[in-house]
């Protein structure tokens, strides 16, 4: 049987044990010395794993409880969220009231401007009204007379009447 053949009873899992196969092989006498070489060094490897395997799984263990004392880092933790938050709420408390503020102020000065622009008015309506009293007051008395210029001697007689 050639070691094709035998390979393929491998894969469909009528072959050989691994023992068997490795003597069919060996019988073959395809690089038989250097089978036994990598034999050998693959057994040195399995056996040196299994040492330390045993080796590493048999010694002495202690089971050390790891005590953490991680109480003050999350109350830490907790207190520097607090100041951020209250950090960034304060910030935009703060720019609310300066903007209120700054509005304030700008409504404060309109209205005093208002304030004063009325009072100029007024003083320019009372003004105009003082000086169509006075142009009123002087026509009233260049036009009013009590009686006309041709009867005054007939006037100057009715006053001197009611009074006898």
């Amino acid at each position: 049987m050639s070691t094709k053949e035998q390979f393929e009873k491998r894969l469909d899992g009528t072959g050989l044990d691994a023992g068997e196969e490795h003597a069919a092989l060996m019988a073959a006498g395809d690089g038989v010395e250097q089978d036994t070489v990598l034999e050998q060094a693959l057994r040195n490897f399995k056996l040196s794993v299994r040492a330390w395997s045993e080796a590493a799984y048999s010694r002495p263990r202690v089971a050390q409880m790891a005590v953490r004392h991680r109480s003050w880092r999350l109350a830490a933790g907790w207190a520097m969220a607090c100041v951020l938050v209250a950090g960034s709420v304060s910030g935009g408390v703060i720019e609310h009231v300066h903007q209120r503020q700054a509005a304030a102020r700008a409504a404060a000065a309109r209205v005093q401007e208002l304030q004063r622009e009325r009072q100029e008015q007024m003083a320019a309506a009372r003004q105009r009204q003082e000086q169509d009293q006075k142009l009123m007051t002087t026509v009233d008395t260049d036009i009013s007379q009590e009686v006309p210029s041709a009867m005054e001697p007939l006037a100057d007689l009715m006053e001197n009447s009611g009074t006898q």
